[in-house]
């Protein structure tokens, strides 16, 4: 199934995982849709993990759901 009938979506985000927290269920829900996901900032190190934590946590994340219509995150 399709998203709005789109091949390819493209999706800002302001910060690391916004868009896994408010697309996430449409993300798996549309696996016919490829998914594009651009970042504008690092967000914050206000908890104590930085960019490259944020970064492992949401790659484990899609494949442990087995979620292949996304990039690879690099």
């Amino acid at each position: 199934m399709k998203y709005l009938n789109f091949d390819k979506v493209l999706c800002l985000s302001p910060h690391p995982d916004d868009v896994e927290l408010g697309l996430g269920g449409s993300i798996i829900k549309y696996c016919d849709t490829h998914f594009d996901m651009l970042t504008l900032s690092g967000g914050g190190d206000f908890e104590g993990t930085g960019v490259d934590v944020r970064e492992i946590e949401l790659k484990n994340a899609w494949q442990k759901a087995n979620i292949n219509n996304i990039p690879e995150i690099k």
